[in-house]
């Protein structure tokens, strides 16, 4: 006896199916224009297709859903990166334990020119934020701190070195959220220019190191990175004698701390005592526009290296200086990072090549059987654009090393480029690799 044949769907099912799922799609189209668009068409059509599953077989919803997937897409916020640029959002890394980054900008300072830059003769108030938003990129790290030759302070007149305390607003927009105050001209306000600034960045969210708010507080700063603990601390050689003097009379010696070996070494021990793995030195020190560290900075080094820390990163002449690994003494075989200087983040000098132009430091920690270790030192040349738009200057921070903005004239172009082969020669066989 023959098998019986499989009947097939009859021509009027077929039809009454088709006519179903025309009707359907047409009220589906409707409701999506009416609602502006709300509905999720790719989560009905696969519903429409479930209901006629016995027409249409799954290669063909598959099909029909990335066609709907490709033309239907989800709004982004009016203030979202990739709605701007037309880009993905990059997917961001989760932290990583037992490892953390670090980057480090030299000399930001707001001098008259930039802060006239700034300044809105419609609003009457200045605006720094654009100055350091092409570096964000950049600066990304756990980490990220700066030099600041400023005080935020608006309770008195406006100097070369004192400046309005949202200037703080352009370290915020760079991605800095650790800034490093002391330098030679700190105590100029006193207390009072100290206690400003520390309030200026810390209403920010960013870390003051260097400049305290108490002179009986500690230099350093302890904090839990991706489960190791780093210790950091700022200390200052280039205020005058005359000045440490006038501190001592007001009691308040202690608000910014001295580069003393001594001091450091003790510091150090206490941090190492306290728990930190990784032991973080920034100094304040050389004389200005100086392109090679003295003797002095050179002993204080080794001096630290010799106490335990792990980097040791320098600014203060505002030009760039060599790095180099310190080993130390005691035949360990231990070694220590020193930067002596990242030269300058920003500054309104057009008259020197190294003025416009200096290092952002990039270094990665990582936990291994032996402790914690630097595994990884690089650099980003920078350089300070100037350009002149309705008879306005305006200045911007960036990197030297990518391809040049929209605007930038070909003049600019060469002295950016003159930039960034002055610190790739100044760098050659030098720890740090280009980043």
């Amino acid at each position: 006896m023959r098998p019986g044949r499989r009947r097939g769907i009859a021509a009027g099912t077929v039809i009454a199916l088709t006519m179903m799922m025309l009707t359907l799609g047409g009220t589906l189209w409707m409701l999506f224009r009416l609602s502006g668009g709300n509905i999720d068409i790719v989560k009905t059509s696969r519903s429409i297709l479930k209901i006629g599953s016995t027409a249409v077989s799954k290669d063909e919803e598959d099909i029909l859903i990335t066609s709907q997937e490709g033309t239907v897409t989800s709004p982004q916020p009016a203030n979202s990166g990739a709605a701007r640029a037309g880009k993905e959002p990059k997917e961001t890394e989760a932290p990583k334990e037992g490892r953390f980054t670090l980057t480090v900008g030299g000399t930001l300072a707001v001098e008259e020119n930039i802060r006239k830059s700034c300044y809105s003769t419609d609003s009457k108030k200045y605006d720094f934020s654009d100055v350091t938003a092409l570096l964000a990129e950049e600066t990304a790290a756990d980490i990220s701190a700066v030099f600041l030759e400023n005080i935020l302070d608006d309770s008195g007149k406006i100097t070369k070195t004192v400046v309005p305390e949202n200037a703080a607003d352009m370290l915020r927009t760079a991605g800095f959220n650790t800034v490093l105050c002391g330098f030679a001209r700190i105590f100029d306000r006193e207390g009072t220019g100290i206690a400003a600034t520390r309030t200026a960045l810390q209403k920010r969210e960013i870390t003051p190191l260097g400049a305290l708010g108490d002179a009986a507080d500690s230099a350093w700063q302890t904090q839990e990175v991706n489960g190791i603990r780093v210790a950091m601390a700022q200390y200052t050689a280039t205020v005058s004698s005359q000045t440490r003097k006038n501190m001592n009379k007001k009691g308040l010696s202690g608000l910014v701390p001295e580069a003393d070996a001594e001091r450091i070494a003790e510091d150090i021990r206490q941090a190492r005592k306290e728990g930190a793995a990784a032991v973080i030195v920034f100094l304040n020190w050389g004389k200005d526009g100086t392109k090679s560290p003295d003797k002095n900075q050179i002993t204080l080094a080794r001096a630290i290296a010799d106490a335990g820390a792990d980097l040791i990163v320098g600014n203060g002449s505002r030009v760039a200086h060599k790095a180099e690994w310190l080993e130390a003494t005691d035949g360990s075989g231990r070694k220590t990072l020193c930067v002596y200087s990242l030269g300058t983040l920003l500054s309104d000098n057009r008259t020197r090549m190294n003025r416009m132009a200096g290092i952002l430091l990039h270094v990665s920690f990582a936990r291994d059987g032996n402790g914690v270790r630097l595994e990884d030192a690089g650099y980003t040349p920078l350089y300070t654009w100037r350009y002149k738009q309705d008879g306005k200057y305006y200045y911007r921070c960036l990197s030297a090393s990518r391809p040049a903005p929209d605007g930038m004239d070909s003049d600019q172009i060469q002295t950016m480029e003159k930039a960034d082969s002055l610190l790739a020669t100044l760098l050659e066989g030098s720890p740090l690799r280009l980043w």
